[in-house]
């Protein structure tokens, strides 16, 4: 009798999901669907500061000690587990309202952005450009050309500011008692 083919390499490996955690996610959801109404995170009307700090207060209350939620009498980790599955799928499909804050010099990247950057890893990491020894290439972190093989030369980053003093020249008002040593 010949053996049944299947052809499913490429199929995402959904069996490889602990089913403890899928039980526990479950039951926390169960636990919405009598608070809220059945699908009521799905909505999608959520902004996303809400879902992350009730995650984290989840995660807090576990990290202190505390491992069962007062409320649905349900393991903190399971309900965290429920709000980082909501925030997959706001973040994935761009429902609800991003409202993390935005830091000075960090720019958001889009999906195409991180797509077009996964990208250029794989071919770089398929085939990693080559330079010849010796051959002069354009320092990106100065004016002076890099000569490839050659050690770079020792510089502060142009991002950091200088140091108000070093080890060799203490502080003008730092006395003995006020400067901390270290052991040797």
């Amino acid at each position: 009798m010949a053996e049944a083919m299947k052809f499913d390499d490429d199929k995402v490996p959904l069996h490889l999901i602990d089913p403890l955690w899928l039980n526990a996610t479950a039951q926390v959801l169960a636990h919405g669907e009598k608070k809220y109404g059945a699908w009521n995170w799905a909505k999608g009307t959520f902004e996303w500061h809400r879902i992350y700090r009730a995650a984290l207060a989840h995660l807090n209350a576990w990290y202190g000690g505390q491992d069962i939620d007062a409320e649905s009498g349900l393991p903190h980790l399971w309900h965290a587990n429920c709000c980082l599955m909501f925030l997959t799928r706001y973040a994935h499909d761009g429902m609800g309202r991003d409202t993390r804050p935005v830091f000075p010099f960090v720019e958001r990247e889009t999906r195409a952005d991180r797509d077009r950057i996964i990208e250029q890893l794989a071919s770089f990491i398929a085939e990693p450009p080559q330079m010849p020894s010796g051959e002069a290439v354009p320092d990106p972190q100065s004016d002076r050309p890099y000569v490839a093989g050659a050690p770079r030369p020792e510089r502060e980053p142009k991002y950091f500011p200088p140091k108000p003093w070093s080890k060799d020249e203490p502080d003008e008002d730092a006395t003995e008692e006020s400067t901390p040593r270290r052991s040797q």
